[in-house]
């Protein structure tokens, strides 16, 4: 429970939030397709209420039953979209975690996502089932099926709905009738959505940009979501005659799967089990359209993403802006052209790139100027400034892994409110001298005082130390390592982390051990000791007679005799 307490953070509920609106929002703009799409799936062999034109079967119900005829079911809709999402999101992460990465941070391959994907989707599916059976009941209690008989007064609600099934139809069994088409039909549309998209994207970007527009982004979106939605139909199909198999008047009695996709076939033909089709391919456009372009757009990260695609990889853009513009050589051109360096550059990375690569991109890029990067959750400012010589609100050093670690700290210690965070961040801030480095026989004799199973953490270097002949099995998390140091840690069996690995597993520092070494550890300090005003006297005000010197070091109080 501790684990999972500390997975959720601030933007985790902001991304549950807005992708409960961006769902909702979504949905209530399609219902009345998606209703219509309902109805024509389930209506029997010899019955024309609704074989008509999508046009005119919507002409239909607004007559029948007005506007609330095109919103039945989707109140449950909007509801069930939260704990989906929820659910979906924190699958995704577990399986990503505790299965597919090798070590905290690893990237991994497009087929590794998909399948992540595809578990998630079945994860979340199987828990909200019960509310997705309700929805199709409701949509359907108040047509003008003459399966149907005479409308009650009063229809009943979601709760009556799922109660009444509960205790009439055969308990959870009732509430889970097609799930099992339903799951079948997940990994097929995962798998294709990905591979659509991700085709057809390619195909819309222009050589040479990497970051498509919108409108490709849609357009891509909306042909792939259509060509998945055609060829997982049948299952939809499948789903929504077996969710209302018992159902009196309306019930088709269906042995089996099998059976079920036989008699459709002999008593509808293949059309059969496209019924619905038409409505449902209009409603894919205004779907993606809400959902990337609406309010909730802005608070979507990789989760937002994730459960609008199935699968899609999310990317974030890092621009880089060059402040000393000047005439250069490219090597892109053969043979070399002299150019106007441009001022911006965009660069894409994954929703799981770790701060070690932006780090690099930072050094790679440097030396042409692109010293400040903007556009990123993280918002780091690369230009120095002038500090007093004051208490450090930031660090000296100009380094972007320092900096990115500053700015995580910061947030923790300020969402978390854990003293441990804190700690790290002063630490952070202080000069290379005040973070010396600690051995490893120093770490082993500390941690055979507080327990082996502490994760040690060091703000500084982790150095070797030749005179300690057996390394214990220990987890690490410092700034650096020594290359021995890091071999000596993993030959034993233990790990060496960074510290933005050590924020994803233990937000609040719960069951570690910081420590640092002595400042007169470098190698510096004892050759030349520390440097100039290192021992300054502190200056001293008397309050006593005109010509009396304060005595020791601190402030008189008043006369003295």
């Amino acid at each position: 429970m501790s684990t999972f307490r500390e997975s959720i953070s601030q933007p985790v509920v902001a991304a549950f939030c807005a992708g409960g609106v961006a769902g909702a929002v979504s949905r209530t703009v399609v219902s009345p397709l998606e209703r219509l799409k309902i109805l024509m799936q389930v209506q029997s062999v010899g019955r024309d209420a609704y074989k008509l034109s999508v046009g005119k079967a919507l002409v239909k119900m607004w007559k029948e039953e007005g506007w609330r005829g095109f919103m039945r079911g989707n109140g449950t809709n909007c509801i069930r979209i939260v704990p989906y999402s929820a659910v979906q999101f924190s699958s995704y992460n577990f399986y990503k975690r505790s299965i597919f990465e090798s070590h905290p941070g690893a990237d991994l391959s497009p087929l590794t996502r998909l399948v992540c994907g595809g578990l998630a989707g079945i994860t979340s599916v199987f828990l909200t089932y019960p509310l997705d059976i309700v929805r199709t009941r409701l949509s359907i209690q108040s047509a003008s099926f003459a399966e149907l008989g005479a409308k009650p007064e009063k229809l009943p609600g979601m709760w009556t709905t799922l109660i009444q099934m509960y205790k009439t139809e055969g308990g959870m069994s009732a509430l889970y009738r097609g799930i099992v088409p339903t799951v079948a039909g997940v990994a097929p549309y995962v798998g294709l959505n990905f591979m659509v998209y991700e085709s057809v994207r390619k195909y819309l970007t222009p050589d040479g940009e990497q970051n498509p527009s919108a409108t490709r982004k849609l357009l891509a979106g909306a042909i792939s979501g259509a060509v998945a939605q055609t060829c997982t139909y049948p299952f939809d199909v499948l789903r929504r005659r077996f969710q209302i198999n018992t159902m009196s008047g309306m019930g088709y009695q269906y042995k089996g799967i099998t059976d079920a996709i036989r008699v459709i076939v002999m008593q509808e033909g293949i059309k059969g089990l496209y019924k619905g089709i038409v409505p449902n391919l209009l409603k894919v456009a205004p779907s993606q359209f809400c959902r990337r372009f609406g309010p909730a757009k802005p608070h979507l990260g990789e989760f937002g993403e994730q459960e609008e695609t199935q699968g899609e990889v999310t990317k974030k853009t890092l621009t880089a802006i060059n402040h000393r513009p000047r005439i250069g050589h490219t090597n892109l051109e053969d043979p070399p052209v002299q150019r106007l360096f441009e001022r911006r550059k965009k660069v894409l990375f994954d929703a799981s790139t770790s701060i070690p690569s932006i780090a690099k991109f930072h050094s790679d890029n440097r030396r042409h100027g692109y010293v400040k990067i903007l556009k990123f959750s993280l918002c780091i400012d690369l230009d120095r400034h002038h500090v007093k010589g004051t208490h450090r609100t930031a660090p000296k050093s100009d380094n972007v892994y320092l900096k990115l670690l500053v700015k995580l700290y910061r947030f923790l210690a300020r969402r978390t409110d854990a003293s441990f965070n804190k700690v790290v961040l002063r630490r952070l801030f202080t000069s290379k001298i005040n973070r010396p480095p600690v051995s490893l026989s120093r770490i082993v004799a500390n941690i055979n005082k507080e327990g082996e199973k502490r994760t040690v953490v060091v703000v500084g270097t982790i150095t070797d130390d030749n005179r300690l002949l057996e390394c214990p099995k220990v987890t690490v998390a410092a700034l650096r390592f020594t290359a021995t140091a890091r071999a000596r840690i993993i030959a034993a069996g233990g790990e060496a982390i960074t510290l933005d690995q050590l924020a994803l597993r233990a937000p609040t520092g719960s069951n570690t051990l910081i420590l640092r070494g002595p400042k007169n550890a470098r190698e510096a300090v004892k050759h030349f000791g520390f440097g100039p005003h290192s021992h300054k006297k502190p200056y001293v005000e008397s309050k006593g007679r005109k010509f009396e010197r304060a005595r020791g070091r601190r402030r008189s109080r008043g006369f003295k005799v």
